[in-house]
């Protein structure tokens, strides 16, 4: 049997206008910044590694000359340096940043209720799981959600991603029960938001909670709820991003997964088909 894939959830983050005094030197750090998230979402990656790091730069030298907004700077910039490094599957050189964006947060005496802190949290716990730390990944994970459910605003979109997060981490150490239990909640807390307020990202991550809870059932045998899951999982994909995005890639080969275990060969080599057609429209 292929080995299933369990998807985890990339944090993204937003371009900020800061405010205050010294605008020419604001304009300097946001043309880096803004530049840099103008290429992460055209998918260049290295170009955005290297306006990112500019704006970093830019920031630490403003934070020397006293700029009242420089540390947000900083901030800001290292959250976008470790998105970027964990998209090109530089995940220790990630953890290093994250880990200092922590130094630099605990000397800045802010309190635990600042959204820096769970952000950085969040995103440490992921590049941990992507070294394989999971008992690490776990401890920082379980840290960001305690967090979120004190101080995420309702309806706790940000504490619904965590818990993906860390129900992930508990299916892959074995902890199936407390992996669904989480993924769950997630679930139940992204559903219960009014359609009228529900965003793209909302529904995204409903999406990756459907596909990660049909892992979880096929490893349970429970077949039938897999099956739904999968299916409501690659509606939502499709619906959102379009019937040939390459993110269906790994939601059709794990539902093709399960259709051979039910004995469905020619259904799962249809799947498997689309998947490789899609791979070659990308490559």
């Amino acid at each position: 049997m292929k080995k299933l894939l369990l998807l985890f959830v990339l944090p993204l983050v937003s371009a900020v206008c800061v405010l205050g005094q010294d605008r020419t030197s604001q304009d300097r750090w946001e043309n880096y910044y803004g530049a840099g998230m103008r290429a992460l979402n055209a998918g260049d990656l290295a170009k955005a590694e290297l306006l990112f790091k500019a704006s970093r730069l830019k920031a630490e030298l403003e934070q020397e000359a006293g700029h009242p907004k420089a540390l947000e700077m900083r901030l800001d910039s290292n959250n976008a340096i470790s998105v970027v490094l964990r998209a090109q599957g530089k995940s220790a050189e990630a953890e290093e940043v994250l880990q200092e964006q922590l130094d630099l947060l605990t000397a800045s005496k802010r309190p635990e209720n600042d959204p820096h802190i769970s952000m950085t949290l969040h995103n440490l716990g992921l590049v941990l799981f992507d070294q394989r730390k999971y008992d690490d990944a776990r401890k920082i994970l379980e840290r960001t959600v305690d967090l979120r459910r004190k101080y995420d605003p309702e309806p706790q979109r940000n504490v619904a991603i965590s818990l993906l997060s860390l129900g992930g981490t508990y299916f892959h150490q074995g902890s199936i029960d407390q992996g669904e239990k989480l993924i769950l909640e997630a679930r139940r807390i992204l559903a219960e938001i009014p359609d009228e307020k529900k965003t793209v990202d909302d529904q995204a991550a409903v999406m990756r909670s459907d596909h990660n809870l049909g892992l979880i059932y096929v490893s349970r045998k429970k077949y039938v709820e897999a099956e739904a899951s999968y299916k409501r999982a690659i509606a939502t994909m499709e619906k959102l991003y379009g019937p040939n995005t390459r993110g269906l890639v790994m939601y059709l080969n794990n539902y093709a997964v399960l259709l051979k275990v039910l004995k469905r060969d020619s259904e799962a080599k249809a799947l498997e088909a689309r998947a490789e057609m899609i791979q070659k429209r990308e490559q």
